[in-house]
């Protein structure tokens, strides 16, 4: 079952039905339901939306009940797998996908899951492997190129990491990950003008929040150009999303500049 399809189906449904409740309550009010009424696939459509409010514990407890009524259900693992990530239960995420993938070895969605988890992990040549069998399963998937070329960069494979966020804006120019990532790496190579360009298009893709630690790796980038007052701009942008400086590069910052803040 197509996950991008449950979601829509699910915000359909929770939609028609909350304004049958509106419009018509007493119609909609005499229907008794019980659990007894629910199907796996009820379940795991309640769980979506759950999951996506982030209500992650509820969402799992719903998996759970799609999963006592069909085992099978696939995509409900990969689901509650990536819940168990979000709440940072790593071995029982680990588990979930590991599961989706025995049952259903060309499971794209489980590879991801799973290569997130094990990025969040730090075990990013694990990771880069889980990327991988998703690119061979989907070859013109810009999400798992970028998502490699991430763990690459943290791995310290900077070449692997360019060549693998290049390949990802070339398959979709509006992935504004691949470029915030290509940034980072440039950064840390000292290509600081082309790190400014890559997160200033992120940026541009996906503006405000959205793009905080893109304003934060802009910064470093104009610092080190010696543009002060623009790296200030970016300091102020992305402390406003809540997101913090790191001391030593403020600290740097306001000695160089002449500046407090």
């Amino acid at each position: 079952m197509n996950e991008h399809r449950i979601f829509f189906t699910a915000c359909f449904l929770f939609l028609t039905l909350l304004l049958l409740s509106i419009f018509s309550p007493s119609a909609f009010c005499k229907q008794k339901y019980t659990t007894d009424d629910f199907s796996a696939d009820d379940y795991y459509l309640a769980g979506v939306i759950d999951e996506a409010r982030s209500q992650y514990e509820l969402a799992i407890k719903e998996y759970n009940q799609a999963l006592a009524l069909d085992s099978k259900l696939v995509d409900a693992y990969v689901s509650r797998g990536r819940c168990y990530g979000k709440l940072k239960n790593y071995k029982k995420a680990i588990a979930d996908l590991a599961r989706a993938i025995k049952m259903k070895p060309d499971s794209y969605n489980a590879y991801i899951e799973r290569g997130n988890i094990y990025h969040a992990m730090r075990s990013y040549e694990h990771a880069i492997a889980d990327f991988t069998k998703a690119i061979d399963i989907d070859p013109e998937s810009s999400k798992a190129y970028t998502l490699r070329g991430y763990s690459h960069y943290f791995e310290g494979h900077f070449n692997l990491a360019i060549a693998d966020e290049d390949k990802a804006i070339e398959l979709n120019p509006k992935d504004n990950k691949a470029y915030q990532y290509r940034g980072y790496v440039y950064n840390k190579k000292g290509e600081y003008n082309q790190a400014v360009d890559d997160e200033t298009a992120a940026i541009n893709l996906v503006p405000y929040a959205g793009s905080a630690y893109a304003y934060k790796a802009r910064a470093e980038a104009y610092y080190e150009l010696a543009r002060y007052d623009e790296a200030w701009d970016d300091v102020h942008k992305f402390q406003s999303f809540g997101i913090i400086a790191d001391r030593d590069f403020l600290e740097k910052l306001k000695t160089d500049s002449g500046r407090e803040k």
